[in-house]
């Protein structure tokens, strides 16, 4: 008799947690296909899936075509290894030409909802409250910006970065290894500003133990994961930096006016959070954008000093017992770091051009934007002194900035990309197959995919077919076989 009570509430409770993990599993998946198709829809004019973007096209997809993908796996661009869109780019020239458009931005914007669910997990460690995870991850897929940024295999790197940055501020999970693994080697693989997170990496290796946490097997097991993944960052960084070092190294391609840095700042990042990219150039029309960048930050500045009241969170069992304020300091350096550094290397001109949208040079306003609405969605969190008897006026700073989210993303989800215009996928390829026709497959064609040195000259039995942006010489193109197309 005294067992029966047992005998009937294991199977209950073995149900309930069942039902927990498939509920949540379905979540997920929901999560990743809603995702996927927001970036593909989020374009108007000609869907990204319909149209080939630029360097995608005239870059990888052509030495992909023109290589094996071994041979194009360690080849640089811009002086550095590009890894995840050549991964890409090698998954469509295995597929039929057809497809191409499909697979090369229905691949990013996976692997962006992926990354999106991922750090909606990690940034556990940062946050208390599953909404403030939640809008991080909703920014991630439905940015306040996009031009040329979303759903773009040459553009991966950017959330990569941001992900990567996530591994190191996560405790280590067993479950979890093998991905973060992956993450941080494809990330140091594709983008050598991702050195930036070296900090963070080598704050896991000399942090104190701390067996009061974990315990002590729990402690070690967790100890030898963090090594197993910065080791991996380490290794993947260094055959990075090998190639920036010893073959050719990036270097600015527009004018720097170091200056301008904090205008920018305000006007691009803090603007383009709090406003969108939508209304931003109506408000510069209308006050200028020193205006615009002053008024912005100060409203930033205000919500972070907000938290001083706060305090220091005590020591939960699941998350860091690093203060508040260090957590803060953290998100909002990574903020400043991945604007400042990006235009140091690239040059700050065309970055306050904002007469209308779609505003130029959005990939690198991605990681401060995505930074800077972390450390924003910290500081409105209610604080947990207060508990179940604050006061509701404690949640108003929370609901401003969640209905200012609110607003800019969805004024700003329809901007016009560089895809808008097309030209459409399907409507080139009918165009290159009749070149190919009339010419018995040898088509004297003159040109370039891209710009040189960059790209492949169409040779003997190559077929130019333009991609996106539809714009002047000299044109963005896929130089492909004729061979190709039949």
């Amino acid at each position: 008799m005294a067992t029966s009570p047992a005998v009937v509430v294991r199977p209950a409770i073995g149900l309930d947690r069942h039902w927990s993990v498939s509920s949540t599993s379905a979540a997920a998946v929901g999560w990743l296909l809603l995702a996927t198709v927001l970036q593909l829809l989020r374009s108007p004019g000609v869907p990204a899936w319909r149209a080939v973007f630029g360097e995608d096209g005239g870059i990888f997809l052509t030495d992909s075509v023109a290589h094996n993908t071994i041979g194009t796996i360690g080849t640089p661009y811009q002086g550095y290894l590009q890894v995840a869109p050549r991964l890409v780019s090698a998954a469509a020239a295995a597929l039929p030409v057809d497809a191409a458009a499909v697979v090369l931005a229905g691949i990013p914007a996976a692997v962006v909802a992926a990354l999106s669910l991922y750090v909606f997990h990690a940034s556990a460690a940062v946050f208390r409250q599953r909404a403030s995870r939640a809008a991080l991850a909703v920014l991630i897929v439905a940015l306040p910006v996009g031009y040329d940024i979303n759903a773009s295999a040459t553009n991966l790197h950017w959330y990569l970065d941001f992900a990567c940055c996530w591994v190191f501020l996560t405790p280590r999970r067993d479950r979890m290894v093998i991905a973060e693994c992956l993450v941080v080697g494809l990330a140091a693989l594709s983008d050598p500003l991702v050195a930036l997170a070296l900090p963070l990496a080598i704050s896991q290796l000399v942090r104190p133990r701390r067996g009061h946490m974990l315990g002590g097997a729990a402690d070690r097991a967790a100890a030898r994961r963090s090594r197993v993944v910065v080791g991996v960052f380490a290794i993947a960084l260094a055959a990075q930096a090998a190639v920036v070092l010893f073959r050719q190294a990036p270097s600015p391609f527009v004018r720097l006016d170091a200056s301008q840095l904090p205008e920018i700042y305000g006007l691009r990042v803090a603007g383009s959070l709090l406003v969108g990219d939508r209304f931003l150039p109506h408000l510069v029309q209308a006050v200028g954008s020193a205006a615009v960048a002053v008024v912005a930050g100060v409203a930033v500045l205000a919500l972070l000093l907000a938290t001083a009241r706060y305090g220091t969170a005590r020591y939960d069992s699941a998350r860091p017992d690093s203060p508040r304020r260090a957590r803060l300091l953290v998100l909002g350096g990574l903020s400043l770091a991945w604007l400042v550094v990006p235009l140091v290397l690239r040059g700050t001109a065309t970055l306050l051009d904002t007469p209308a949208p779609p505003l130029p040079g959005s990939r690198y306003i991605v990681n401060p934007l995505l930074w800077l609405a972390g450390a924003l969605l910290l500081a409105v969190e209610s604080s947990p002194a207060r508990g179940r008897g604050r006061r509701p006026s404690a949640q108003t700073p929370a609901f401003l900035l969640g209905l200012v989210l609110v607003v800019g993303l969805l004024s700003s989800y329809r901007l016009p990309a560089q895809r808008s215009d097309g030209p459409v996928w399907s409507d080139s390829l009918t165009a290159a197959r009749a070149v190919c026709f009339a010419t018995g497959d040898r088509p004297a064609q003159q040109g370039r995919s891209a710009e040189s040195p960059w790209g492949r000259a169409a040779g003997p039995g190559d077929v130019l077919i333009p991609v996106a942006p539809n714009a002047p010489q000299p044109r963005w193109s896929v130089t492909m076989p004729c061979v190709r197309l039949h």
